[in-house]
């Protein structure tokens, strides 16, 4: 259907708001909230990239579903890993591109 394209996320004051780009480094010592559908999940697809590198981020919250991340976004220091729709029209959130990051292929079936 449609290809999403996933950005980093930070409330519009948070401490790195003024920065024009976020390292590497910074994205994994940041604390940081992600989705996971089971809702007790602190891994994804973005850490086992990170895992294939020798790094790791600082997940500190799972949540269940994307509704809810924007407020918690705005409301915390947590950066998050989101898909740029949901938050195009909010104002309020500093938009980042991810740091380059080496994902495997998925197998094709």
């Amino acid at each position: 259907m449609y290809d999403e394209r996933y950005i980093c996320a930070v409330r519009h004051d948070h401490p790195i708001a003024q920065q024009t780009e976020l390292t590497l480094e910074q994205f994994c010592q940041l604390e940081q909230a992600l989705i996971s559908y089971h809702g007790s999940s602190f891994s994804g697809v973005t850490d086992q990239a990170l895992q294939a590198m020798g790094l790791q981020r600082n997940v500190s919250l799972s949540v269940q579903n994307f509704i809810v991340l924007p407020k918690l976004l705005e409301q915390s220091d947590l950066l998050a890993v989101v898909p740029e729709r949901l938050i195009t029209h909010l104002n309020n959130l500093k938009r980042f591109e991810p740091p380059p990051l080496k994902f495997k292929a998925s197998p094709k079936h």
